[in-house]
């Protein structure tokens, strides 16, 4: 079984301003459902997270997505 390649994502220290790179599931991103909230417990998206070390200074940068509640495989 192959696995989709997991985006890199690039954000900024909010601490010292370097660049902090983590990997993310990779998805069709947030959609809105018909009443305008992607939150509601309908809706097959959910927020999730990850933490990610800056190799400059160590401060933990905490990254969030969406993600599909029950994913088809």
């Amino acid at each position: 079984m192959s696995h989709a390649a997991r985006p890199h994502v690039s954000v900024g220290c909010p601490a010292c301003r370097a660049t902090v790179s983590a990997t993310v599931p990779s998805g069709t991103g947030i959609t809105q459902s018909d009443t305008g909230d992607a939150t509601t417990k309908d809706d097959p998206f959910q927020l999730a997270g990850i933490e990610a070390d800056c190799q400059e200074c160590g401060h933990t940068v905490e990254l969030y997505y969406y993600t599909e509640r029950n994913p088809i495989f």
